[in-house]
C-alpha cells in the first residue's frame, strides 16, 4: 500500500475549501472530502480526481512530489522493471551518484561487461599514455606483440627511437651474439631481415619499461592498435585506481554504459537513486506509463 500525505494548503487554496470548512471533515479521507464538497456545488472538488489522475503539475503539488521522502515513497514499491524505467530516465551524473553504492570490486567487475574502446576512455581520465602502457602487466605486453594484427613493420616504426644499446640487446637475445660493434642502422637492418617469429621474441625481450615505450610509439604511429590489447590490459590500470578516483574516471561513461550497471543494485538502493528523477519527470511518468501506481495512491488519500 502506498500513502502519501496530501498538501493540504493546496487543497485549501485551489479547491474552495476554507481552512475552518476543512477542519469539520476531520476524520474522512481526502477522497471522501471531495465527493462531499462536489455534492455541495463545488465543481473544483468535483474535477479533483480527474485532474490527480491526468495533470502531472497537480500531482506535483497534491503529493508535494518536490520532497525526495515522498518520492521515494511512491519509487520503492515499484517493481524492478518499473525502478529501471525511472533509472533509464536519469541524467549521467545521478547514475553515478548510484554507482557509489557499490563496492570498488564491484565496479571493477561491472567494468569488464564494457566495451574496449570505453575502457580506455575512463583510464584516459586518469592517466596519459605513457603511464597506462607501463602499467599494463607484462604478459599482456607480450600478448599484444604476439598479436598476428601486430605486424613487422609496426614493430620497426616502434623500435626506431629505441638507443643503440637497446637495439643491439634485442638482437643478442636472439641471436646469442654480442652487437656492440654494430651501428643502429645496422641493428635496424638486422631486425628487418628477421623472421616474424624472432623480431617479435626480440622485442618480447626488452624490460617491461622499454616495451611501453615501443608499444607507445607503435600506438601514435597507429592509434587503432591499441583495440590489439586484450582487455584484461585495460582493465589493470583501472584496478590500481582508489574508489573515488574510479568514480570519477567512469564520469566520461554515457547512460547507455551505466544502466546495466543499475541493474545490479539491490532494490531498496535502485528506489534510493530514481528518487534522484526530477518531481516534473517523475509525475509525467506517473500520468502516462504508470497509471496502476497512480491508483494505488489514490486510493489510499
Amino acid at each position: 500500500m502506498i500513502k502519501i500525505d496530501v498538501n493540504l494548503k493546496y487543497l485549501t487554496d485551489n479547491y474552495n475549501i476554507g481552512s475552518q470548512q476543512l477542519k469539520a471533515y476531520r476524520g474522512k479521507s481526502i477522497k471522501e472530502i471531495m465527493e462531499l464538497e462536489a455534492k455541495n456545488g463545488n465543481t473544483k472538488a468535483a474535477s479533483f480526481l480527474l485532474n490527480l489522475l491526468s495533470n502531472p503539475k497537480e500531482l506535483v503539488n497534491i503529493f508535494r512530489l518536490m520532497n525526495p521522502e515522498n518520492r521515494y515513497e511512491i519509487i520503492k514499491n515499484m517493481n524492478f522493471t518499473d525502478k529501471m524505467k525511472l533509472i533509464s530516465m536519469l541524467e549521467p551524473e545521478e547514475m553515478l551518484m548510484g554507482l557509489k553504492f557499490f563496492q570498488k570490486d564491484k565496479l571493477i567487475d561491472l567494468l569488464k561487461d564494457t566495451k574496449k574502446e570505453k575502457l580506455f576512455a575512463v583510464a584516459m581520465q586518469k592517466y596519459d599514455l605513457k603511464d597506462f602502457l607501463n602499467t599494463i602487466p607484462e604478459k599482456e605486453q607480450n600478448k599484444f606483440f604476439e598479436n598476428k594484427n601486430v605486424e613487422p613493420a609496426h614493430i620497426l616504426k616502434g623500435v626506431k627511437n629505441l638507443e643503440k644499446d637497446q637495439l643491439a640487446r634485442m638482437v643478442e637475445n636472439v641471436t646469442g651474439e654480442s652487437q656492440q660493434e654494430k651501428s643502429k642502422e645496422e641493428l635496424m637492418t638486422m631486425l628487418s631481415e628477421m623472421k616474424v617469429d624472432t623480431l617479435k621474441n626480440s622485442v618480447k625481450s626488452l624490460e617491461k619499461e622499454e616495451k611501453a615505450f615501443v608499444m607507445e610509439n607503435m600506438i601514435k604511429e597507429d592509434p587503432k592498435l591499441l583495440g590489439e590489447l586484450d582487455k584484461e590490459a585495460f582493465m589493470a590500470p583501472l584496478e590500481l585506481l582508489e574508489k573515488d578516483e574510479l568514480l570519477e574516471a567512469m564520469d566520461i561513461l554515457e547512460p547507455d554504459d551505466m544502466l546495466p550497471m543499475m541493474s545490479e543494485l539491490p532494490e531498496d538502493l535502485m528506489a534510493v537513486t530514481a528518487t534522484q528523477l526530477a518531481p516534473e519527470k517523475l509525475a509525467e511518468m506517473l500520468t502516462n506509463e504508470f497509471s496502476s501506481i497512480l491508483e494505488q495512491i489514490t486510493m489510499n488519500i
